[in-house]
């Protein structure tokens, strides 16, 4: 009778003759990491090492206790991952992990997990605090956690009130409609042309003189330029002619409208803060109250020129003309 035939043996490689189990994705522990990775692997070379240097000649004093330092640091981290495996596999610990991945240590969240299951056994009915939070020691759930503040309400018909109080102020008004001429300045002073110089020395009447009923485009006089300086309605007239303002010219109305507007903006804010004391006192948010009328851009940072000096003529024709 035929013997059967024994099997043949495989060869191994050389990770499974030293007894180094071949790397497993799957698996739990070790096995899952590749042998480099793993602590055992980590303490054997560094057991190596140790051996090593007890045959130099200079041993390095300090490698046993840096050596030493590290394997405590590998054997706390696996503890610390097995503990969190632990937790995760457990009833109720959602709220204690997210504690870990908020930074907590994971032996004090375990403490605090013993400590919920230990009042949920002599309290089961009871919640437990967590935090600022009550939390159902047996599953979790999230019973009790404090409400994000709320704004406070205010009476919109107070608000409206107050608003339309301090809008219709003439300081107010006055210093809205300088904003929006000074505006036009700066737009016309980055780009010059007839129209430009038109508008540039309309708005600055407009800053000088917020109540001047003059339109742009017509003839300015006294009447209805308001305290607006003869030399700058003659000017003004002059440019509705069709005649061109120089650049100095141009330079020195833009600064003159730069300190006007400065010194308006300096009364409006004494007049915005008072107004806001009041609307403080009274409990009213006092950013709806006091609308913001500053001009938003960048004021006029030119170096300012100086202008030049009508001639005869030009003061004939000034003079002559009112």
């Amino acid at each position: 009778m035929a013997q059967p035939m024994q099997q043949q043996q495989q060869p191994r490689g050389i990770l499974e003759m030293f007894g180094v189990q071949k790397m497993n994705p799957e698996a739990q522990g070790e096995t899952a990491l590749p042998f480099y990775q793993r602590p055992t692997f980590s303490n054997l070379m560094g057991d190596l090492a140790l051996g090593f240097n007890q045959m130099r000649l200079r041993p390095d004093e300090g490698l046993a206790q840096r050596i030493g330092g590290r394997r405590q640091q590998r054997e706390q981290q696996a503890q610390a991952n097995r503990t969190l495996e632990y937790l995760k596999q457990q009833p109720g610990s959602a709220p204690f992990i997210e504690y870990i991945n908020a930074g907590m240590s994971v032996p004090q969240a375990l403490q605090l997990y013993q400590q919920s299951r230990q009042q949920a056994v002599a309290e089961p009915m009871r919640g437990i605090e967590v935090g600022d939070r009550i939390v159902n020691p047996v599953t979790g759930e999230v019973i009790y956690e404090p409400a994000p503040t709320a704004e406070p309400a205010f009476d919109a018909e107070a608000v409206q009130s107050a608003r339309k109080e301090f809008t219709a102020l003439p300081q107010v008004k006055s210093f809205a409609d300088q904003t929006a001429a000074y505006g036009r300045i700066i737009s016309s002073v980055a780009d010059p042309s007839p129209a430009g110089d038109l508008s540039l020395i309309f708005n600055y009447m407009k800053v000088l003189d917020p109540g001047s009923v003059v339109r742009e485009g017509e003839f300015a006089t006294a009447q209805n330029a308001g305290s607006i300086d003869d030399r700058t309605r003659g000017l003004y007239n002059r440019i509705v002619s069709g005649e061109r303002l120089s650049e100095a010219q141009r330079a020195d109305f833009a600064d003159r409208a730069t300190r006007l507007y400065s010194g308006a903006e300096q009364q409006y804010r004494d007049i915005a803060d008072q107004y806001g004391g009041f609307a403080q006192a009274a409990g009213l948010p006092v950013e709806q109250v006091i609308p913001d009328y500053k001009f938003a851009g960048e004021l006029y940072q030119g170096p300012p020129l100086a202008p030049e000096r009508p001639s005869v003529q030009e003061l004939d024709d000034i003079l002559g003309g009112q």
